[in-house]
């Protein structure tokens, strides 16, 4: 029988957050299931404060250097619009 365990959620948030923001875009699926384990684990908890999609200043904002993941931009019109990967997001 497993030894019952506890773990840090808050700690678990900022791996999953650091994840969401800084893996490669290839990584989709595997983004959906960190949000998948972290949305449960914060529900469970009573920890869920809600989420937000990153914008291309957030993810600038933590590498400047980086490639911006996850941004698509619609070149069809005013170039104005962009649309957010929906894995590229932080919990709060």
């Amino acid at each position: 029988m497993a030894k019952r365990k506890t773990v840090d959620v808050e700690y678990m948030k900022i791996i999953a957050n650091n994840y969401l923001a800084n893996s490669l875009d290839k990584d989709v699926e595997f983004r959906r299931g960190v949000m998948g384990i972290l949305e449960v684990m914060l529900f469970k908890s009573d920890n869920y404060k809600g989420f937000n999609n990153y914008t291309i200043e957030h993810l600038q904002r933590l590498n400047p250097n980086a490639q911006v993941p996850g941004i698509i931009f619609d070149e069809s019109g005013d170039g104005n619009h962009q649309y957010p990967d929906d894995t590229r997001r932080f919990y709060y």
